[in-house]
């Protein structure tokens, strides 16, 4: 499935190239924080935002003056906190994963304020469980259960990019987790509620244009 994607993914950018009426590469690189959503269970337990960071490269093609098609392949360390209200608990988790957002922009200002929005789809590549017992002492840290995790995820992602210059620029950018990232869990006869658990996340960018 996921061969089949990124042929597809290379379809798509060879057919956008060939319609652009110009075409640019570049590098980025950012500070985020991502935090989780849960719909179930476990209203009693918060989720602060985590801090991470994300790097990649990009290509846009600009279809006409005002609008065009970009892509990107991201690496991004991003994560979330679970820390319970009730008790002496807290657990972090971080996850490791590529990006692959593909999104319409709308150029203004003379092309210097760049809009950005469309699909976001995630490969984990790598999960991290980092916590502690409930006496708040005993730290451990363990690879996550990938039977427990879904390792595709699928986001809508919307930004801006203000160019400082003809190359360089600034960005912010926000992610809304559109699929729940846990699987239904059961152990033994007694089964546990699927929390639903979708990705926030917010990314301040810097980049080169070439």
């Amino acid at each position: 499935m996921k061969k089949v994607f990124i042929t597809a993914l290379l379809i798509a950018s060879i057919g956008m190239y060939s319609y652009a009426q110009d075409f640019s590469f570049g590098v980025k690189a950012g500070f985020s924080l991502s935090t989780m959503s849960h719909d179930g269970n476990g209203s009693n337990v918060s989720h602060p935002f985590q801090p991470g960071f994300t790097a990649g490269f990009f290509g846009q093609c600009d279809l006409t003056d005002m609008f065009g098609v970009s892509m990107e392949a991201l690496y991004a360390m991003q994560g979330y906190v679970s820390k319970s209200e009730s008790v002496d608990y807290k657990n972090t988790i971080m996850t490791h994963m590529v990006k692959v957002p593909v999104l319409f922009n709308v150029n203004l200002l003379d092309g210097k304020l760049n809009l950005q929005a469309g699909p976001q789809f995630g490969f984990i590549l790598a999960e991290k469980s980092i916590g502690a017992t409930y006496d708040g002492k005993n730290k451990i840290t363990n690879t996550v259960d990938q039977d427990y995790y879904n390792m595709f995820d699928l986001n809508v992602a919307i930004g801006a990019n203000f160019y400082l210059t003809d190359n360089l620029f600034a960005g912010v950018r926000y992610e809304l987790g559109l699929m729940d990232t846990q699987k239904a869990l059961k152990l033994s006869s007694a089964s546990i509620e699927d929390y639903n658990s979708k990705f926030r996340v917010i990314t301040l960018m810097v980049g080169y244009r070439f």
